[in-house]
C-alpha cells in the first residue's frame, strides 16, 4: 500500500470551521424553526427544507443579530469585537432567540456563512467596497440638494431549477437585508450570472443586488430659475470595487470582481447597465413620485428633468493647510479654476459632515458660503481660507464630540456651475490610534 503522506508532511493552516464545532447544529436548525413561514404553516415549511432557494431566503430574514452603526455599544458587544460565529449563535439560542447585540455587515455575513455551511450548503463570504444601496429600483444612487447645498433629508452554490441551467452556480444572499421583500426584510438568492449579465427581472431581489455592485452615483441640484432638477454630477465607476473573498487554501484575498461585473468603464459594462435599466423600464419610472423629493418651498410643483449634466465650467478642491491637531481648528484652502473662456461669477456653498465608515453622514459640523469672480481660464489668485471650528456649539453638542466619535469628515462644494464629488478626510484617525484621544 502507498503511504498517502510524504516523509515530511508540510505544515497545514489551521482551518476556521465553526460549522463543525459542538453545539452549533442545534441553533442553526432553530433558525429555520423561528421563521415566519414555519410559525404560520410548519408542515409546509418542513417540506420545503430541501429547497436551497427557500432556505436561503428564510436565513436572510431571521434576526439572529441586531445591527448598530451608531458607535455606541454599551448595552452589547461592539461589532468589531466578535471573533467568530459560535458565541453569537449559542447566545442567540440560550437567550430564547433574542437578537444578539450588536453586528454590522461583516458580522452578519460571517454568521450566515457558518449557518449555510452547517446546513450543507457550499458558501463563502464576499466583501464589496463602495457598495450601493438603491432604494428606488432605478439602479442609481440619487442624492438631492437644495440650492444652498443642503441635502433633502454572502453567496452560496446551488442549481436554479426555477430559472434554468444558465443561472446555476453561485447565488448571492445579502446577510444584512436593508429593504423589505414580500413584507419581510430578506434579500436573495440572486444568481451571480444574472447579476453580471444585467438580468434584473429574475428572482430574487436582482435589481437591489445589481445596484450594490454596479449602480451609478447621480447627484441632482435644483435650478430655482427654471424650476427643474439638474443632473450636476454622475459617477459610473465608484460602486463595486475590489469585490473579494478568501482564497482557497490560504489566508489571502481573492479578487472576484470580474465574476460580478464586466470591467469598469468597458463597453460591455455600460451595455449591461443599460440592459438592466431597460428591463426595469426606467424610461417610464425615472424620477417618479417615489423617486423624487418634494422641495420644502411654497407653490413649487415637482419639476421635470434636464437629462444631461452640463460640462463643468469650474473645477475645485479643498486642501488642508497643516496637519490637524486635536483641540485646534482645521484650516482649509478652497482652490477653484475657471475652465471657460469667459469670466465666471458664482456663489460657492460649502459644508462638512462627520461620517461613519459606510459614508453615511451623521452630523453637519460646518457650513459656509462665499461669492467669487474668476477670470477666463484662471484660478482664484487669493484662495479663500475655510476654517472648521473645532469647538463650535451646535444643537447643544460640541463639534469636538462629533469629530472624536466619527473622525472621518466629508467636505462638499456646490455652486450654480459645478458640484464636486464629496471629498473625504480622516483628520483624526491617526491621532486616535496613537492613544491621544
Amino acid at each position: 500500500a502507498l503511504d498517502p503522506w510524504p516523509p515530511e508532511p508540510p505544515t497545514f493552516l489551521t482551518p476556521f470551521l465553526p460549522q463543525f464545532q459542538e453545539g452549533i447544529l442545534d441553533p442553526c436548525l432553530s433558525i429555520l424553526d423561528q421563521s415566519i413561514d414555519h410559525r404560520k404553516e410548519p408542515d409546509t415549511d418542513l417540506r420545503r427544507h430541501n429547497d436551497p432557494k427557500y432556505v436561503g431566503r428564510v436565513l436572510t430574514s431571521t434576526g439572529v443579530l441586531e445591527g448598530n452603526w451608531s458607535g455606541y455599544y454599551y448595552d452589547g458587544v461592539s461589532p468589531s469585537s466578535w471573533s467568530g460565529s459560535v458565541k453569537i449563535l449559542r447566545q442567540w439560542k440560550s437567550s430564547g432567540f433574542q437578537p444578539v447585540r450588536y453586528g454590522q455587515c461583516w458580522v452578519f455575513a460571517g454568521v450566515l456563512t457558518t449557518v449555510l455551511r452547517c446546513l450543507g450548503f457550499p458558501a463563502r463570504m464576499i466583501s464589496n467596497f463602495s457598495s450601493g444601496h438603491d432604494t428606488n429600483t432605478n439602479l442609481r444612487l440619487d442624492t438631492y440638494y437644495r440650492p444652498d447645498g443642503s441635502e433633502l433629508p454572502c453567496v452560496e452554490w446551488f442549481t436554479r431549477s426555477d430559472l434554468g441551467a444558465k443561472y446555476n452556480g453561485w447565488q448571492i444572499l445579502d446577510a444584512t437585508p436593508q429593504e423589505q421583500s414580500s413584507g419581510v426584510f430578506q434579500c436573495g438568492p440572486a444568481s451571480l450570472v444574472a447579476i453580471k449579465e444585467g438580468d434584473v427581472d429574475l428572482n430574487y431581489e436582482c435589481p437591489f443586488i445589481f445596484g450594490e455592485v454596479n449602480a451609478d452615483i447621480v447627484t441632482w441640484t435644483y435650478d430655482t430659475d427654471k424650476q427643474k432638477w439638474k443632473k450636476a454630477y454622475e459617477d459610473t465607476r465608484s460602486v463595486g470595487k475590489k469585490i473579494s473573498t478568501k482564497a482557497l487554501g490560504s489566508f489571502t484575498r481573492l479578487d472576484v470582481t470580474d465574476t460580478y461585473k464586466y470591467s469598469e468603464g468597458s463597453s460591455e459594462e455600460r451595455e449591461t447597465f443599460q440592459k438592466a435599466r431597460d428591463k426595469l423600464d426606467m424610461s417610464s419610472m425615472a424620477m417618479s413620485a417615489m423617486a423624487r423629493p418634494t422641495m420644502a418651498m411654497p407653490a413649487m410643483d415637482i419639476p421635470t428633468l434636464l437629462p444631461d449634466p452640463p460640462k463643468p465650467r469650474v473645477t475645485g478642491k479643498f486642501e488642508v493647510k497643516s496637519r490637524p491637531e486635536v483641540g485646534q481648528d482645521v484650516e482649509l484652502v478652497l482652490q477653484l479654476t475657471n475652465l471657460a473662456p469667459a469670466a465666471s461669477t458664482l456663489t460657492a456653498n460649502m459644508n462638512a459632515w462627520t461620517i461613519v465608515y459606510t459614508g453615511k453622514p451623521i452630523h453637519e459640523v460646518w457650513k459656509d458660503s462665499l461669492a467669487l469672480t474668476l477670470g477666463p481660464q484662471e484660478g482664484n489668485p487669493q484662495s479663500p481660507d475655510c476654517v472648521l471650528v473645532f469647538f463650535r456649539v451646535r444643537s447643544n453638542r460640541s463639534c469636538s464630540l462629533h469629530i472624536i466619535t466619527y473622525p472621518s469628515i466629508a467636505l462638499q462644494l456646490f455652486s450654480e456651475v459645478l458640484i464636486l464629488k464629496p471629498h473625504f478626510h480622516s483628520f483624526f484617525q491617526k491621532v486616535r490610534r496613537e492613544g491621544l484621544i
